[in-house]
């Protein structure tokens, strides 16, 4: 099943998430910017010897 973007958007945590005049390369960037933050709050902490 495929879910658009406004169904993502409304997931997303940001209240700007969606926006009808991004462009290709602005939207990418957002996303990898997403990734990036998602990627850090998933391993926050795992590094911390024990």
């Amino acid at each position: 099943m495929r879910v658009d973007s406004r169904a993502r958007s409304a997931a997303a945590p940001e209240s700007d998430a969606y926006d009808k005049t991004l462009t290709r390369a602005e939207a990418s960037r957002r996303i990898e910017l997403l990734r990036a933050k998602l990627d850090k709050e998933r391993h926050a902490g795992n590094d911390r010897p024990g």
